[in-house]
């Protein structure tokens, strides 16, 4: 079984002072204060200075990238953030991560459309994977990304119907565990990959695509450049 790799194409204060306003010394006036005093205020600041989310990932090479073969056409188009906003809204975005404390997460989504040749087709999500800053990972199924949705929500007091509406968002917009191509015909669906993923680097996406009987036909290898 070849692995192809995919040709690019153009996609459109707490401390004490003196009265002077200077901080103490840590050798007068309180000794035993000063360190516990330091150290809270050095946590303190790791904290907020932590709690934001990570910034966005800029694409360096060909946002949109594709492989042909006999049996199918894959193509994989990264989301920026300006495109995730202008599908989804600026606030509340389903698809850019959220803030988080210390170790903010990052969700790096795609579209992917597979064309079918002639015979059916399949992608599962357990036969696809990001590697990227020495991590790799599955993309995430629309029933773990919606609960993973649900539970902040509530945490949030989102609920009724606008949490209805975000997880009907989720159904229509990310793949599920499975995506069948029918013979001659093509299908869409958002790849999300989570996880604690670096800013710059080389992330590498291979994904296997399948006949009926899941036997994989071929692999198909992008490369994406952040």
């Amino acid at each position: 079984m070849q692995h192809h790799r995919a040709s690019k194409c153009a996609h459109p204060s707490t401390m004490r002072t003196h009265r002077s306003g200077q901080l103490q010394s840590p050798g007068k006036g309180y000794p035993a204060l000063a360190a516990p005093i330091a150290l809270i205020l050095i946590t303190a600041a790791v904290l907020l200075s932590s709690c934001a989310s990570a910034p966005a990932l800029a694409v360096q090479n060909e946002p949109t990238q594709r492989v042909q073969t006999d049996a199918f056409a894959l193509t994989l188009t990264f989301l920026d953030e300006a495109e995730l906003m202008r599908r989804y809204g600026q606030r509340d975005n389903l698809f850019i991560a959220p803030q988080g404390l210390l170790m903010p997460e990052r969700f790096i989504p795609f579209d992917v459309t597979l064309t079918s040749s002639g015979r059916p087709l399949i992608l599962a999500l357990n036969q696809i994977e990001i590697s990227y800053g020495g991590r790799t990972s599955n993309p995430t199924n629309q029933f773990h990304f919606g609960l993973y949705w649900e539970q902040r929500d509530q945490e949030g007091g989102v609920s009724g119907s606008d949490g209805n509406a975000r997880q009907r968002i989720i159904r229509q917009t990310v793949a599920p565990n499975r995506i069948r191509v029918a013979g001659g015909s093509s299908e869409s669906s958002m790849l999300l990959f989570r996880g604690n993923f670096p800013q710059f680097g080389t992330a590498v996406i291979t994904i296997a695509v399948l006949d009926e009987t899941d036997r994989p036909i071929d692999r198909a290898v992008f490369t994406f450049e952040f």
